[in-house]
């Protein structure tokens, strides 16, 4: 589990201009950059602002902003943006650009902080790395955890769309 860290959009400016992105930058009013390496070809980045902030955020190959890989700007006021990341390069660096959403001076509140952090999926999160249990002749229950767990795609029990799910 990754360590977050408390950040702050207080006194940050506009590093973009409005249209250089293909993902809400006409939107974007002041931001502040983060980098992490990869340490799995899986991360996933999580954003939870203060109550009266509005955040999202993109994830890019190059430092300035060229490329754009992934964003997420779905939560709303207050609301946690996560978005998964695949295909990564481990040992590579990767920038995180967060960003107040609204307009004017009026997109940033009194309190514009938020807390980021940058985690790896569980090992068992896909079907191939399932945890192998042991009988349990104590019936003592073994403990899981689904805790940044991402989606298999397999739909079971009759939903359609399964959410979290780690493979024992």
């Amino acid at each position: 589990v990754g360590t977050p860290t408390t950040g702050t959009l207080a006194g940050a400016c506009q590093s973009m201009p409005a249209g250089s992105c293909t993902f809400s930058a006409n939107t974007a009013i002041q931001d502040v950059w983060y980098n992490f390496t990869a340490i799995s070809t899986s991360q996933i980045i999580t954003v939870t602002p203060s109550a009266s902030l509005n955040v999202a955020f993109q994830v890019f190959m190059t430092s300035c902003g060229d490329s754009s890989i992934n964003s997420s700007n779905a939560a709303g006021l207050a609301g946690t943006e996560t978005a998964t990341l695949t295909g990564l390069t481990v040992g590579n660096s990767y920038w995180i650009r967060v960003y107040s959403v609204g307009s004017g001076a009026s997109g940033i509140p009194n309190t514009p902080t938020f807390n980021i952090v940058v985690e790896s999926p569980p090992n068992n999160d896909d079907c191939s790395g399932a945890v192998s249990l042991m009988v349990n002749s104590s019936c003592m229950p073994t403990l899981g955890c689904d805790l940044n767990a991402t989606s298999s795609g397999i739909a079971q029990c009759n939903i359609a769309d399964p959410d979290e799910d780690v493979w024992y």
